[in-house]
């Protein structure tokens, strides 16, 4: 796509920067999780927590997502070169300070999203939660400078262009596929 036919802030830019293709990889273990949950349980299969869950594994891949191009755009990875689909912040489609409040906007929907599971799962998942916010302020830190960039998928796959396109986009298809499938087997 191009500059052109993408608004700077618009609605169209953040559902691109949210990369809507990787959902399905943070939906997967979800539903897994909530099939052998409703064949364990049955009629007492609590369907409020699930779907907490699921708008939380969303939220949290958007967050996700959004903090990969933030980062790599302000260390200089997302160059006019790299291969893979476009980013966000390296087209010009957000601009850097929108894109941090949109990483703050989507971190803080998630805790409010996640945090009604805290009754379900006891409190001790408090404790859960602090250890996730270490960790993200560690990987917020630390990641992008020392892990996330020692090595490119290109590297690590040895493919290039449309060709490593063609394989992240069929994964990511299959890995929701595959979870359907699993859910069903379980639930059957």
């Amino acid at each position: 796509m191009k500059m052109t036919t993408i608004r700077q802030n618009s609605l169209k830019a953040w559902v691109l920067a949210a990369r809507p293709k990787t959902l399905s990889g943070a939906v997967t273990p979800v539903l897994i999780g909530g099939a052998l949950a409703l064949k364990q349980m049955g009629a007492d299969f609590n369907v409020v927590p699930f779907v907490l869950c699921v708008l939380f594994a969303l939220i949290m891949q958007i967050d996700a997502n959004l903090i990969n191009d933030y980062y790599d755009f302000k260390k200089g990875t997302d160059r006019t070169d790299r291969l893979g689909p476009e980013r966000a912040c390296q087209q010009g489609w957000i601009t850097l300070p929108c894109m941090l409040r949109g990483i703050i906007l989507t971190t803080v929907l998630a805790c409010a999203v996640g945090a009604p599971l805290i009754y379900y799962g006891g409190w001790w998942m408090l404790a859960v939660v602090a250890v996730a916010a270490v960790a993200k302020q560690w990987a917020l830190i630390m990641l992008p400078y020392l892990l996330l960039h020692s090595f490119t998928y290109r590297d690590l796959l040895r493919l290039e262009g449309a060709e490593l396109n063609k394989v992240l986009g069929q994964t990511a298809r299959n890995i929701l596929v595959f979870g359907i499938l699993a859910s069903v087997a379980v639930i059957l």
